[in-house]
């Protein structure tokens, strides 16, 4: 997924996520696992939050900073 800023957000199948950032060609490794879930989709609302969402462990949703602020796991 392509946001607003121009960075990649890619997952793999451990729901394992990272930020490829075209400004500094570099990715980011995001270091928190609570979804434990592929992540199959990712949406950008308004105030650039990323949405992301898995088809069996719910959502989370990061600010711009990458910090979780809100999330519903299903278990």
């Amino acid at each position: 997924y392509k946001d607003k800023r121009n960075r990649i957000w890619i997952s793999d199948l451990e729901g394992k996520v990272s930020v490829f950032d075209s400004r500094t060609q570099k990715f980011i490794q995001l270091q928190w696992t609570s979804i434990h879930s592929t992540i199959h989709t990712f949406a950008e609302d308004r105030l650039g939050n990323i949405w992301l969402g898995s088809s069996q462990n719910g959502y989370a949703i990061l600010n711009t900073s990458f910090q979780i602020i809100d999330q519903n796991i299903l278990f």
